[in-house]
């Protein structure tokens, strides 16, 4: 009698076939793996833009100064950062965006044509160009200004 009762107890207990239950299990350490890892990245990128200077940033005019037909500008970034690169006038009035938001680390380049954001050719006269960089993990921030003069023919 108690072995039909102990049989109709464990038959009426649902079992989960050992693939379902094991592909369960495989998914819950996947994605404890996946958080995992995206926590280790967060850490090691805290960790490396803690060690990153002013002196890691570079920001500098390619070409020739003063400028003639276009200016070729030059920056590097120590990792991935939001930047800004804009060109004002001496009356600090913004002359042209050339790059704003989020860019790769390493080494980039920005020619400007000496067109203004109206599509105007600027006049000669002396431009600033100003550099802003922060880079994410912990909002370092690196900023440098060159002068630039442009004369026309």
């Amino acid at each position: 009698m108690h072995i039909i009762i102990s049989l109709i107890i464990l038959l009426g207990q649902p079992v989960l076939p050992q693939s379902a239950a094991q592909t369960s299990q495989d998914s819950a350490m996947k994605n404890a793996k996946s958080i995992h890892q995206e926590q280790y990245e967060y850490y090691k990128q805290l960790q490396r833009a803690s060690e990153i200077t002013v002196e890691d940033f570079h920001f500098a005019l390619k070409n020739p100064n003063p400028a003639n037909t276009e200016s070729t500008i030059a920056y590097q970034l120590p990792m991935n950062s939001m930047i800004e690169l804009n060109i004002y006038d001496l009356f600090g009035r913004k002359i042209k965006t050339f790059a704003s938001g989020k860019i790769t680390e390493g080494e980039h380049l920005a020619t400007w044509d000496h067109i203004n954001a109206e599509n105007k050719v600027v006049e000669s006269g002396i431009y600033l160009v100003k550099f802003n960089a922060t880079i994410d993990a912990n909002k370092r921030h690196f900023q440098k200004t060159l002068k630039l003069l442009i004369l026309k023919e």
